[in-house]
């Protein structure tokens, strides 16, 4: 009976585990096209207020602090004496991750993969 309550807490925390894998790749794909925006803009001769895009999505985006939080959240109930249900949860957290991981960036080969032969099928015609 005891499985019971490990195994509702391993699922809780792999579903916090998605969202919080899903905000921090959000995250990085907000830096990597500031970035690009960034870089695009560097051979124009405007003005340029895509200069001050990056640092303000390395910052403001929920990514980081959501990332953080959880960490301060983590290292706050797993050093003072818990259950072990927490152990089940914070390793659903981690599971989370090795998971997601690999189907973004699965699915994101797919989209550049039917990008390129749209454009293969539409050049052609």
């Amino acid at each position: 009976m005891d499985f019971v309550p490990s195994f509702l807490a391993g699922i809780g925390g792999f579903f916090l585990g998605m969202l919080l894998t899903s905000r921090v790749i959000g995250w990085l794909q907000a830096i990597v096209e500031a970035r690009k925006a960034a870089n695009a803009n560097a051979d124009a001769d405007t003005v340029r207020p895509s200069r001050i895009s990056l640092p303000l999505a390395a910052v403001l985006h929920s990514g980081p602090w959501l990332l953080g939080g959880t960490m301060w959240w983590a290292y706050f109930v797993l050093t003072k004496p818990h259950a072990a249900e927490w152990v089940w949860f914070f390793s659903g957290i981690a599971a989370a991750p090795l998971v997601l991981v690999p189907t973004a960036i699965v699915i994101s080969l797919r989209k550049k993969n039917a990008k390129v032969e749209r454009e293969k099928t539409t050049n052609a015609a």
